[in-house]
């Protein structure tokens, strides 16, 4: 079967700057690979790239088999490639309803109606919170309305940035097992994730990023236990 999502050689720039340097990277169907590497690696502009928000100098992006290199990020979200972004990036000023529907803006009334009910299953609290505004919501809340708003969609694959970004570890815990049900439920995930042991444990496969090349790339198991890891990522000498 053909990769969710298959990368070759891509090189991006910003200006003079190179931000990846030619990376390889792919995600089976079913999949959570995680992409870790330290503050400016390159991991959000990898993303953004895969998404259509950033355009790349070199390289190839494939969608089972379908050349997305470069394609516009609307008809990227109608073939289910769909980022929740670093950051959160919610409607501050629109209910959590609202921002859920946001997500669903390309999809029919009967597909949200059907989402949003899986989305209150997996987020009850933001049914509880559904009239409320987003910028009253906390850290933990926000991020999981923009995980809910990216399910909107309807994604088949799920570019996650950095989801644990500025939340407690208690509140971390459990975003990850839920990023696991997403799985479950048929959407294959890449992650980029900072908080390297939680985004080892939760993953199938792994790469690490530096300086935008691949430095290392195996099974997320065997990874957490490298000495790479270990000495780099997760504060052990």
């Amino acid at each position: 079967m053909a990769a969710a999502l298959d990368i070759k050689g891509l090189k991006v720039s910003y200006g003079n700057i190179q931000a990846l340097r030619g990376v390889d990277l792919t995600v089976e169907e079913g999949e959570i690979v995680t992409l870790i590497g330290a503050n400016g690696a390159g991991k959000s502009t990898l993303m953004n790239t895969v998404a259509g928000l950033v355009r790349t100098r070199e390289g190839a992006i494939h969608h089972y088999e379908e050349d997305i290199t470069g394609m516009d990020t609307r008809e990227l979200v109608k073939r289910g490639i769909i980022l929740a972004p670093e950051g959160r990036q919610i409607f501050p000023d629109l209910s959590v309803k609202d921002n859920l529907l946001m997500g669903g803006y390309l999809r029919s009334d009967k597909e949200n109606d059907e989402t949003m009910k899986t989305v209150f299953e997996l987020f009850p609290i933001l049914e509880e919170r559904q009239n409320q505004m987003g910028l009253t919501l906390s850290g933990g809340e926000q991020q999981m309305l923009a995980i809910g708003r990216a399910l909107m969609a309807g994604p088949k694959l799920l570019l996650l940035d950095e989801p644990s970004l500025g939340l407690a570890p208690i509140i971390v815990s459990n975003l990850f097992k839920l990023i696991k049900r997403i799985r479950d439920m048929g959407v294959t995930i890449l992650l980029v994730e900072q908080n390297a042991r939680i985004a080892l444990k939760t993953a199938d496969r792994a790469y690490v990023l530096e300086s935008g090349r691949i430095v290392a790339a195996d099974r997320a198991d065997v990874l957490l236990k490298s000495d790479l890891i270990e000495k780099s990522y997760l504060g052990k000498s």
